[in-house]
């Protein structure tokens, strides 16, 4: 993707309802054209972090990003309540994109959903989601 003009948008994975010791991915279609990132380079406020809803810790034992997956693992020892957490990231396309795919591998029972700053959230599932790109 480096010979192609790329644009870059601010998003939020949601995930609510969690158990402990569970696998959590979110994934983007397109892999050869669309992957998640953590900002234009030299731009203010890029990154990614995962943040608690509630203000207390966040039980995961591992949180990996690649190109097209968000993968988190939640900790076995969460004590039994359900877990709640965000992840706050960029997802990259090529210019003139007007829409991506996001799928989500979570067990039943959990919510994941993905918004794009400033649109309403959408729940995701295992079928691919299309989600139209801001403007």
């Amino acid at each position: 993707m480096a010979s192609t003009s790329m644009q870059y948008a601010s998003a939020t994975i949601s995930v609510q309802n969690a158990q402990s010791g569970q696998k959590i991915t979110v994934s983007l279609g397109n892999p050869s054209q669309v992957c998640w990132s953590s900002g234009q380079a030299l731009a203010s406020g890029n990154g990614i972090s995962l943040a608690s809803v509630n203000g207390s810790g966040i039980p995961v034992s591992s949180f990996k990003v690649a190109a097209n997956v968000v993968e988190l693992l939640t900790s076995s020892t969460s004590g039994g309540s359900t877990i709640a957490f965000n992840v706050n990231l960029f997802v990259a396309a090529p210019t003139g994109t007007s829409f991506i795919q996001v799928s989500t591998g979570a067990p039943a029972g959990t919510v994941v959903t993905f918004a794009f700053s400033g649109q309403q959230p959408v729940t995701l599932s295992g079928a691919s989601i299309g989600i139209g790109w801001p403007s």
